[in-house]
């Protein structure tokens, strides 16, 4: 690792790049190797942040020759611990932020250490937009990218995948190439890393289809647990009625321990992209409008158009008053948090997955309750430890705020291709009976989320992807978040969230939602997942373009979900 490390370091001084090692501590170490959360953080011997292709090419020759663990991290959002992160060299892509829009071919250059929200306030200036990541507060471009991309946009335009033409990379030999589906020395290659992860070196920059892009439409729901079957009901109709490409739904039945008190709310996210219709018959979410109309009182502050805080009472109105109650023209949505907004206010809107927005939800109260969800609610966390492989390595203890939020969490999936009743009775079941331990296990957040894809999404992806995919076979995941406090809960949260999908999978066979052979979402699975479970039938061939660009097996001194060479 020294003689490793004083080459790195050699190479980065004599750059003209503005190439940096950092040693342990100080915040250029602690930009390079901080994660969303503190479980999927680790103490890297030294941080790395190459300054362009030229020296990440010097650098991976040092890696390959002296076999040096190692990890590669774009936005630093992945879960699992060990997979962008390391104990050895950390190689942060931070410095690889370009973000350039090609006009004649109406395609967007973006590197791979650039953010979601940047890329989408550059290409908003063309009126264009991409299909990226759905979360767009610090999600890193090169991670969504390289496992899939599951988006808003899916359902009109496929995956992330099915819109990238072109990768840069720098392979474990130090060559550095350009990969096109029409270039015979390279397809192989470009079609590996449509979904292969960081199994063949490291992708620089990634060229991407852009599309036209016009006002949007929607809002950020809140509703209590207390209105749990009206907000069901909702989903059903939204699922059975909707089949416009545009509109997209992302429910999550989301519990909170919040002062010690366990808190229950279901969040719902409703993004049409496309301007508002003008017959209210033609405006989507009218279901969950007409929940928030019949509410005693909602806060009527969608995504801090105006004065944040500002509150409505309303009448509660009968149920059957409630259904498609209102003017032709469909005004009284506003009312309900419902508005036109630009591509930018939509990616302001809240993810179902934060707890501490940056943008209030729409929020629902309930009378009969003693504790309503309040906007903008604060959450309280205990400053937690890294995880055990990774709380002290070489003599250096792990350093504090190295995690945008003081916890521990994972990811978890299963693969449906659609919701019925009971697939969803079952979600919010489990969410149920898994919160019932927050207290008790210094849990923080329990969230199953539903996000239902039309049947046509992959109808025109272009099909020799790594990760399985074809037209005529829809599915997407159905995703658990769960987060905790301590490293020693670790074990008893991970079981707890097996168990719960393992429950809600039962659910979706018997329903005819799921095969149960499906290929996982590496993007939001857990790390005992294995590459046979995520490429399935592909594997052999994604074996072979392996062996081709990668036969010293450098990649397989990272982490991630690793192809393995052919025996």
């Amino acid at each position: 690792m020294s003689t490793a490390k004083r080459n790195i370091q050699k190479i980065c001084n004599d750059s003209k790049d503005g190439s940096v090692l950092y040693e342990f501590g100080g915040e250029g170490y602690k930009s390079s190797v901080r994660h969303f959360l503190e479980s999927s953080t680790d103490v890297a011997a030294y941080a790395v942040q190459p300054g362009s292709e030229t020296t990440l090419v010097e650098i991976m020759k040092v890696i390959a020759k002296e076999k040096v663990p190692f990890a590669v991290k774009g936005g630093g959002h992945a879960m699992c611990p060990g997979f962008s992160s390391t104990t050895g060299a950390q190689i942060s892509m931070m410095r690889f932020k370009q973000v350039k829009y090609d006009e004649k071919a109406k395609t967007l250059d973006v590197g791979a250490g650039c953010l979601w929200d940047e890329v989408y306030r550059e290409v908003a200036k063309f009126k264009r937009n991409v299909v990226g990541g759905a979360s767009a507060d610090g999600v890193g471009v090169a991670g969504w990218l390289l496992g899939g991309g599951y988006s808003l946009k899916t359902n009109k335009y496929g995956l992330g995948i099915d819109n990238v033409l072109k990768y840069r990379i720098v392979l474990p030999n130090g060559r550095i190439r350009t990969a096109t589906k029409d270039d015979k020395d390279t397809k192989d290659l470009y079609q590996a890393l449509r979904g292969g992860g960081n199994n063949f070196g490291i992708v620089t920059q990634f060229t991407l289809k852009t599309h036209p892009q016009t006002a949007t439409f929607g809002a950020s729901l809140s509703f209590p647990g207390t209105r749990e079957d009206r907000v069901k009901a909702a989903i059903v109709k939204f699922v059975k009625e909707e089949s416009r490409p545009e509109a997209a739904i992302v429910s999550a039945f989301r519990h909170t321990l919040r002062n010690g008190k366990r808190e229950y709310n279901i969040s719902v996210l409703c993004v049409f992209d496309a301007p508002r219709p003008s017959r209210r018959a033609d405006i989507p979410f009218r279901m969950f409008a007409d929940l928030m109309k019949g509410s005693a009182s909602f806060t009527s502050n969608p995504v801090g158009w105006n004065a944040r805080g500002a509150t409505t009472t309303l009448e509660t109105l009968p149920d059957a008053d409630v259904q498609n109650a209102g003017p032709e023209d469909g005004s009284d949505l506003e009312e309900s948090g419902f508005r036109e907004m630009t591509a930018d206010e939509m990616h302001d809107i809240i993810s179902p997955y934060d707890l501490e927005p940056r943008v209030p939800f729409q929020v629902v109260s309930d009378p009969d309750i003693d504790s309503a969800i309040e906007e903008n609610a604060s959450f309280a966390v205990s400053p937690s430890t890294l995880t055990a492989r990774g709380a002290s390595r070489g003599g250096l203890t792990a350093m504090k705020g190295v995690g945008e939020l003081a916890a521990r969490g994972r990811f978890h999936c299963i693969m449906v291709s659609k919701y019925t009743k009971k697939l969803i009775d079952a979600v919010a079941r489990e969410a149920e009976a898994a919160a019932q331990s927050l207290k008790a296990k210094n849990g923080q957040m329990v969230l199953i989320d539903i996000w239902p894809f039309l049947p046509s999404i992959f109808d025109n992806s272009p099909r020799g992807a790594a990760w399985p995919h074809k037209k005529g076979a829809a599915f997407g995941p159905l995703l658990a978040y769960f987060r905790w406090e301590k490293a020693e809960d670790d074990k008893f949260w991970l079981r707890k969230m097996k168990t719960a999908l393992k429950n809600i999978e039962k659910v979706a066979l018997e329903e005819g939602c799921t095969t149960g052979k499906l290929p996982y979402y590496s993007n939001t699975s857990l790390e005992d997942v294995t590459a046979r479970m995520i490429y399935r039938d592909n594997l052999k061939s994604l074996q072979k373009v392996r062996a081709k660009y990668d036969p010293d097996d450098v990649m397989g001194n990272t982490g991630g979900y690793k192809i393995p060479l052919p025996k």
